[in-house]
This record gives structure tokens, sequence and C-alpha cells, in this order.
């Protein structure tokens, strides 16, 4: 049998099978207005690669099931690479119940991009929304189709999205305001990194302190170790075939990028081709014409490509950043078949992009990630803000924390939304520490504060009453909003790797992002510093934020010199840098090898001769001190990458805001925001119902 008509049997006799649900969660009343639609979540094994076209006999608790071996263990309905496209009208009511055929730890489902409007209780947070749903059990998600726009589902248990728990949702509007652009929308790109490694594997490698890092430039490209990217589950490494998108000469295609990368951040172009992006993150953008685009995890990306070329095959190069390729193929009606023509077989392809090929022009990247301006029908942000709140985006185990961030974190109003009993568990000035509960000094963190899962699902307090989760979990970074407050986040990366930072349950505006100093001496915004955007900002949900300015040579110089790594640089190292958090002349003797302070005034003027930058920051190895990577420096304020987003608080619920690279929000780069309901007769449909706990 054909290894393409073998898998399709297989994939369909797996998908065919039924389960008997051992427990049905959460306790919800019927409702014969919402369209139904299920998915099963299972297991297969991944010992070997598809290159080899092996067919073996697995297990899949209850059920045994014939299917090719894959670089994933997990799937919904058997489908390989991704799940079953779910297409939904903007408007419906939907239920979609996910059963969890044998997953040992449960699972849930995450609705990405979906604003769940008094429905956080959909959201599919493990640990916050829901409990995970168990094997054998179904758990009933209930939502309304909303916004439009290119979308996804994945797992919301941490590293199983990145092991295969992904799919596509595309939420269609009858009155598109898009359609003038293009004639056909009938091309997804689903783009996924797959491993030889399971994502726990990953994380376990580096607590142990033996994983490296991937870098180009002195920038950290990745935690995750590269096996192969797949385009609609198809690479020449992991399936031994590109995947290939068909046109017909003269027409205008949609092509709905979906990015289902677990790590890796990818550069698309199209061979020949100059190509129109529309949308991102599912809201309209003024069409912006780009030779090529970088997309990062969760992120999704919309675009229009004219075929006007010759009738031919063209390649579609998709890169990582240090230059990894795994091209699709453009297939022009009446070229020749791709798979019979030589020109188009692996070892025929020259890559378009080599290591951080970001300065080409026409690359729409994150540079640009603020000049992109919204489109048709995209609502205008609120002039003004109610609430201003900082966060820092840090690796905890290996940046330590600056002494003036330390000390304006216990003020009662500080800039953070820490509670006094919050503040309290932070690690103390100077201090670069994980916690017991993470292993090794790998652990990445918001504000140096380390997420760690509550003990409760938090959504019954705010269902009750709107509160906090309590100081019983204080490490459950926390902050809690009325209904209603409009949100200005400041988000400022300390270090040398980009952080795509996704939003449950809101979009935001993009009002400003950068290098730079946006903020006053007490980590407020300076809002004249960052250049806010307050006309035509776009709407997003996920937000790439920039890294730090890379250092100058003498300060990158390693100390360590057996393994390109690092360790922290003492003050005495670089000429006239004071990190001591001190503005007062440095001399042989003045020299700290602390972290120093945390938040430069901006507007005080250059330093004086003899005098470093006030509050630098130390920026350590993103991966926690191991393998090759940016050693750590010191970093001036002014060298920080940065983003500031708006969002208005006004859909009630437990919402979880973190970092979508997989190995990242695994080890602690997560917060919540808890919107308190206001009690009203227009807030009557906010509520958390029983059993979302989803226990026997």
């Amino acid at each position: 049998m054909a290894a393409g008509v073998a898998r399709v049997v297989l994939f369909a006799i797996c998908a065919s099978l039924s389960y008997t649900a051992a427990v049905t969660c959460p306790d919800l009343p019927a409702d014969t207005t919402a369209a139904k639609l299920s998915l099963i979540a299972a297991t297969y094994n991944t010992t070997s690669s598809l290159r080899a076209l092996t067919v073996q006999l697995i297990v899949l608790t209850p059920y045994l099931c014939l299917m090719l071996v894959q670089t994933q263990q997990l799937a919904f309905n058997g489908t390989q690479g991704w799940g079953p496209t779910l297409r939904l009208t903007l408007g419906q009511l939907y239920q979609i119940d996910v059963t969890n055929a044998d997953i040992q730890e449960g699972t849930t489902v995450h609705w990405h991009g979906q604003r769940l409007l008094n429905a956080s209780w959909a959201d599919g947070a493990a640990g916050l929304t829901q409990g995970a749903i168990p094997p054998g059990g179904t758990f009933t998600y209930r939502f309304l189709a909303e916004p439009a726009g290119t979308h996804w589902y994945h797992s919301h248990m941490m590293g199983q999205f990145g092991d295969g728990l992904r799919g596509a949702l595309v939420v269609t509007d009858p009155a598109d305001p898009l359609k003038e652009f293009y004639d056909e929308d009938q091309h997804l790109m689903l783009l996924a990194d797959v491993f030889n490694s399971s994502l726990a594997q990953q994380l376990a490698s580096h607590q142990a302190g033996s994983a490296p890092m991937a870098m180009c430039a002195g920038m950290d490209i990745s935690d995750a170790p590269f096996y192969a990217i797949e385009i609609n589950g198809q690479s020449f490494t992991s399936t031994g075939r590109a995947a290939v998108f068909i046109v017909k000469q003269g027409k205008q295609y949609r092509y709905r990028t979906v990015g289902g990368m677990s790590s890796w951040a990818l550069r698309v172009s199209v061979e020949g081709h100059n190509i129109t992006l529309i949308a991102l993150d599912g809201h309209p953008i003024a069409p912006a014409a780009a030779t090529a685009f970088e997309v990062n995890s969760g992120e999704r990306a919309d675009f229009v490509l004219t075929a006007d070329q010759p009738v031919a095959n063209y390649w579609i190069n998709v890169a990582t950043m240090t230059g990894h390729n795994s091209p699709a193929i453009l297939h022009y009606e009446g070229a020749p078949d791709p798979a019979t023509d030589p020109a188009f077989s692996e070892s025929s392809f020259t890559s378009s992009f080599g290591c951080l090929d970001t300065n080409q022009p026409g690359v729409v990247g994150l540079k640009q990630a603020a000049a992109l301006k919204a489109g048709p029908n995209v609502p205008s942000p609120p002039q003004e803000s109610s609430r201003q709140i900082t966060l820092y985006l840090a690796n905890a185990g290996s940046n330590p924390v600056p002494a003036s961030f330390a000390e304006s974190a216990t003020l009662a109003s500080n800039a953070y939304g820490f509670s006094a009993s919050s503040a309290a568990t932070l690690p103390t000035a100077g201090s670069a520490l994980c916690p017991e509960a993470r292993q090794g000094a790998y652990c990445w963190s918001i504000n140096w504060k380390v997420f760690q899962m509550p003990p409760q699902l938090p959504i019954y307090s705010a269902a009750n009453n709107g509160s906090a989760i309590g100081t019983a979990a204080d490490n459950a970074y926390t902050i809690t909003l009325k209904q209603g407050e409009v949100v200005d986040l400041a988000l400022i990366n300390t270090g040398y790797m980009v952080h795509p930072m996704h939003l449950h349950g809101a979009s935001f505006w993009v009002l400003a992002a950068g290098v730079g100093n946006i903020l006053a001496p007490d980590g407020t915004i300076n809002t004249t510093a960052a250049g806010y955007n307050l006309v035509d900002p776009a709407f997003r949900d996920m937000i790439s934020v920039q890294t730090a300015r890379i250092a100058s040579d003498a300060a990158m110089v390693s100390r360590n010199g057996h393994d390109g790594m690092g360790t922290m640089l003492e003050a005495s190292d670089v000429a006239g840098l004071n990190t001591s958090g001190s503005s007062q002349p440095m001399d042989s003797g003045s020299a700290s090898a602390s972290a120093g302070g945390g938040h430069g005034g901006h507007g005080g003027g250059n330093p004086t001769p003899m005098q470093s930058p006030p509050n630098n920051f130390v920026a350590g190895p993103s991966n926690g001190g191991h393998g090759g990577h940016t050693p750590m420096v010191p970093i001036s304020p002014d060298d920080l990458g940065y983003a500031v987003i708006r969002f208005r608080a006004d859909n009630p619920g437990v919402w979880a805001f973190h970092c979508h690279i997989d190995l990242h929000a695994m080890s602690g780069m997560m917060m919540l925001f808890t919107v308190a309901p206001t009690v009203s007769t227009t807030n009557t449909g906010w509520y958390a119902p029983a059993g979302l706990q989803c226990t026997m």
C-alpha cells in the first residue's frame, strides 16, 4: 500500500473510534442554539522518523491503532501535524466537546484569539479556569465565535501543543472587510517546529544544565533543539516531502498563516513574488507590502499573494532566524508536478535567508511592530488609560534582581501591581535564583516572579467576589483589575531573547515598541519617551518584545574560556560602568559586582564624564548558564527592548498573560489578570459553572 494512502486510511480508522467518557464536565444547562462539534485528544508513538516510512503497531489506551510513526507524540482526531481545521461563523454559539482518550497527565483546549465574553471558564487554561480533562473524560466548551479572523486552538497543559495538540480555527465574517483584497480564501499555512524529544524532556535538560542555546550574532534564538519545521504537517526532514500550495495564474489568494511553533521564530517569503500583509492575529491592518515577514510562536499573519508570474513551480522559503530552512512549494496550475520535478527535490533547494537576516529590504518583523497600522473596522484606542503596569521579562535564574526594582516593588502603590504579601516573596536585590519548586538555574519570570500554579482554581474566587487568589498563592502572580479599566502594560525585555507575549480574553492596541528607556525612576511609563500612536495602532493579542540592544565588544568578553559562555562580569571589567545603582563617580575601589539598579530615569540628561549610566541591568544567559549563548553583561536602561500595549478590561474572569514559547511559560513566565465582575444588569451573563475541576 502506498504510504500516502496508508496514512489516510490509518488516520481515518483512528478518528472514527469512539470512547466511553469516565467523567463529563462542567455542569452546564442544555442550549439548543449551540452548534456542536467534537475533538478527541490522544497519544501515539514517535520513536522514529516518517522518512523511513515505517508502519508499526502501537497501543493507544483504550484501543489499538495502526499508525505511521511521527516526530510528535500527541494529536487531535488522529490527524498528522495538526488537528482538524475548525471553521466557525462570526456570532454563532458553539459547543465543542473535547474527549481525552488516553493522555495520562490530562489535557485542555485553549481557543487562542477568541474573546470568550463572560465565558472565561471556557478558556482552557489548565489550573486557572479548569482542571485537566482526565483520561476517558470529556469537557464541554461553549462560547460565541468572536472575533473573526485567523486563530487556532491548542492544549494549555504545559508542553502539549509543542508535542502536537494544536489545530487551526478560522472565524469567517460574511461581511469580511478584507474581501476586496483577494479572490480566493482557501490556503492555510500552518507552521510548526517538531522535535525528536518531548517538551518535558527538553525542560529537564535545561534544568539539569545540559541543553545548549541556539545563537545568531550574539542573540539567543531558541532554547529548543532544532529537528525540523513542518508546513501543514510536511517537510523534507520529517515526512520526505514538502507542502504544496496550488494557485491559478491571474488570481489573488489569501493565505492564513498560523505560528504554531513552540519555540522557533520563522521567516516566510515566496520566490519571485511580493506579498501584502492584511491582518495580524485575526485583526485587519492597513495593507503592508513585503518581500518576507517574521512570525513568532502564537502569532498569525494573513497575506495576499498575486499569482502574476509565469506558470511554474516556486519555492516558499520558511526559515528559522539561524538559517535552518524547510521549504514549501507554490505550484501554478499547468506547471510540472512538483513530486516529479527534479528542480524541486530537497537537494535542489537553495536558501534565500541566512543567520538573522533581519535587515534585508522589505522584511516585516519585530522592528515594524509599532509601525504597522490598523485596518478597516478596527476600533480606535481609548485616548487615556486609568492604570499603568510595568512588567520586566527576565530569566530569574540568571538575571539578578536590580536593587532599585527590589526597593520600589515594596512600595504600597508600586508600578508592578504587587500586593504587600506578593512583594515579600520576591528574591532579594542582586540575587539570581530559581525557587525551590524549579530545579536548576532555568526559570523565566515576569518581574522576577516565577509563576507557580495556585492550589485551587482562581476562577471560582473571581466568580464569587472578584477578589485576588489570596496570600496562599502569592507565587501565582496575580493583578486584580476593575471591570472597565483601561490598562497600559510596559513590557521591558532585559535580555537577548525575544518574548512573544499573549493575553487571553482580550485584544490590545500596540502603542509603542522599540529599544530604549521609556520608564521614569519609579518604574512608571514615560509616555513622551515611548511616543504613543493613539491614532491608528494595530490591534492584536500577541506582541513579540524586542531584545535588549547587543552590548559592545568590550562588554561581551567571556571570562569562562572553555565553552563560549561568560560568567557575570565584575564592574571593574567594563570601563566606566557602575552597577551599584549610584550615580557617583567611580574609582578603582567603588565598583560593585551586584546587579545594581533597575529603572533609569528618562529625561535626566546623559551621565557626566566618569559616571556610569544609572541603574544598570545584567543580562544573563537565556538558558540559565549552560551551553553556548550570549554572556552575562551589564546593560544600560537605554538599551532595553520594550513594547507598550493598551487594553480595556471589560471581560470579567481570570485571564492568563504569558510568553508563548512553551519552555518559557513552563518554567515560570506567566501571570494572571483577574477582572473583577461588576454586579449590574448589564453583567448578568458572567458565571463559572460547577464542576470545572473535572474530577470523578
